[in-house]
């Protein structure tokens, strides 16, 4: 059998696999068990001795003419680790590099650093849940920096530290840096580390989306009563809204504990923002200060789409100010409430967003408290006629100055019989003439396009209503086959210019009702 093994040996050859898998294998410390010398002694030990020896004079090719993966083996070998086949291997040819939940650690992780740099094409890097800290995620953060193609890393559910929030920040910092989507939810950010790679995005003109979700940002906002020069995270974030080098489109940073000063100056950061369509502040803690900062914000922001404070501790008085701030953002396009105490006048207004803007914005406001009576708040959208006595540099009181404006300009019996401004400091009063601007200003801004369409449309028929002449040229024009007759699209057509939704049944029986003499179609005469 020995012999037959040995002949069949020599007639396969060696592959290069099978060298490459017998120099692991001799390099872990397993040898031929059976080798023994002439004499009877035992030679293994010896003979590992040399081959050890030789493997440390060895002499390796230019690090540029092997392969990323067989220089991720040449030091899996040098540790006496074993490889991680997960790491390197790839069924199909793909620009995305998923590699979380893979356990890789720190060690492996600075072995896989060093060959990382050399694979191709790579545009997306998942290293999600990989039990990382520092010592690992610094030699890959390093790495990442000679990666030209790199526009997506994700380095969530690991632990981010002082030396990895260096290296990311010099990283972010690099003016070729590709970098456009950065994802570390639940890394252990604290404010910290925040402020410090937050900090490079200044002058960082690729990265659109940056997740923080589920970390430690504001666990150090107590700590500014007694060191007011220390930067928190939020604070970290507002100044880079506020600069002009930011572009950043996405924000997230659900999940944190941002709150007092530091969630009052992000959300005031908004006022001058131009570039952030998308931010997620749920779960945090902003409270009535920082609600209010974000609503008197909104009035000035334009281009914010969606907004989301969900479970955020904001009551009558600040979810009243954000209402205001979505009536006068036109761009605001989503906003959820849900889970906050806005109580029952911050419910009444959220009712009353719908009549004022129609369609343009969508409200959630599920799971929260309006059981409860705010006493700060002293609007109430059913008693307006009184007199308003409002202090303007009240972000509060501004917003219900807003409300009323809104409210006495969409109502058709509600007129504003005095309007004067005081200035403290002239000691003068203005008389302001603010009922024709409003109503304006409401038709020609609040309006989404198809409503501006149906409102003209539905001028058009009321012409017609009042005016045979009208009438008979609206009918030929509806009439586009010029039968004579208004089929059922053409019919149709009508109603949907109209701006009323009706299903094809709901318009033959609308139809049945207009032709009299049961041809089919409406004619001009019962038109």
């Amino acid at each position: 059998n020995n012999a037959q093994n040995k002949a069949r040996g020599k007639s396969r050859g060696t592959s290069p696999t099978r060298e490459l898998f017998q120099r692991i294998h001799n390099s872990l410390g397993h040898g031929d068990n059976s080798s023994v010398g002439s004499d009877g002694s035992s030679t293994r030990n010896e003979k590992r001795r040399r081959r050890r020896k030789k493997q440390k004079e060895q002499i390796l090719p230019d690090e540029g003419d092997i392969s990323p993966r067989s220089k991720y083996i040449d030091s899996c070998i040098r540790q006496r680790l074993n490889p991680r086949a997960s790491l390197i291997l790839r069924k199909n040819f793909t620009k995305h590099l998923s590699l979380q939940h893979h356990g890789i650690g720190d060690t492996m992780a600075i072995l896989f650093a060093e060959a990382i740099v050399d694979i191709p094409y790579i545009e997306s890097i998942n290293i999600a849940d990989n039990n990382l800290t520092d010592k690992g995620l610094g030699p890959l953060l390093n790495a990442v920096v000679h990666m030209k193609d790199l526009v997506d890393l994700d380095i969530s559910y690991n632990t981010i530290g002082p030396v990895a929030a260096n290296y990311l920040s010099a990283y972010l910092a690099e003016g070729t840096c590709p970098l456009q989507r950065l994802v570390m939810r639940r890394a252990d950010v604290d404010d910290g580390e925040c402020e410090r790679f937050v900090t490079s995005l200044k002058t960082n003109k690729c990265l659109l989306e940056l997740d923080l979700s589920e970390n430690l940002i504001g666990t150090a906002e107590n700590l500014n009563t007694v060191m007011p020069d220390l930067v928190t995270g939020g604070e970290a974030l507002a100044d880079l809204l506020r600069s002009d080098g930011c572009v950043l489109k996405s924000l997230k940073l659900g999940w944190n504990m941002i709150r007092l000063d530091g969630a009052a100056d992000l959300c005031n950061s908004l006022k001058v923002n131009t570039t952030l369509t998308y931010l997620d502040l749920s779960f945090n803690a902003l409270g009535s200060i920082g609600g209010i900062a974000l609503g008197d914000a909104l009035q000035d922001n334009k281009v914010l789409k969606t907004l989301n404070v969900a479970s955020n501790s904001i009551d009558s008085v600040a979810c009243l100010t954000i209402c205001a701030g979505v009536l006068e953002n036109e761009a605001l396009e989503h906003v959820v409430f849900d889970g906050n105490p806005i109580g029952e006048q911050g419910a009444k207004t959220l009712m009353l967003l719908p009549t004022m803007v129609g369609s343009r914005v969508r409200i959630s406001a599920g799971g929260c408290n309006i059981g409860i009576r705010d006493v700060n708040c002293t609007f109430d959208s059913a008693a307006l006629v009184r007199k308003f006595e409002l202090d303007m540099s009240n972000p509060y009181e501004r917003a219900v100055a807003l409300l009323v404006l809104y409210l006495v300009a969409s109502h058709q019996t509600y007129v504003i019989g005095v309007s004067e401004y005081y200035d403290p400091e002239t000691k003068a009063t203005t008389n302001l003439g603010l009922v024709e601007k409003v109503v304006v200003d409401y038709e020609n801004k609040r309006l989404q396009k198809e409503q501006h369409e149906q409102i003209e449309s539905l001028k058009i028929v009321q012409a017609a209503a009042s005016d045979t002449e009208s009438a008979m040229a609206l009918f030929r024009e509806i009439d586009a086959d010029g039968s004579g007759q208004l089929d059922e699209e053409e019919f149709g057509n009508l109603v949907t210019c109209m701006g009323l939704s009706m299903s094809p049944e709901q318009v033959r029986e609308c139809m049945s009702e207009y032709d009299v003499d049961n041809g089919g179609g409406v004619e001009m005469s019962e038109f």
